[in-house]
């Protein structure tokens, strides 16, 4: 949205306001099922395998421009 930055940055904000809402959501549910070590272990666990895609993806061949 170049012509409108202001939207786009509202939506952008709402965008990670949302994504904190359903992650603390989806925490307290867990941490009333199970325990607070169970969530950490999870936790623990997405924040490897989102590591590992990120550098994953910082060595992806780009293609070449014609």
């Amino acid at each position: 949205m170049p012509d409108r930055l202001e939207a786009g940055g509202s939506l952008m904000v709402t965008g990670f306001q949302l994504g904190i809402v359903i992650a603390a959501s989806v925490g307290g549910i867990l941490v009333d099922a199970t325990s607070v070590m169970t969530v950490d272990a999870i936790g623990i666990a997405l924040l490897v395998v989102g590591a590992l895609l990120f550098g994953l993806s910082l060595r992806a061949p780009r293609p070449a421009r014609a």
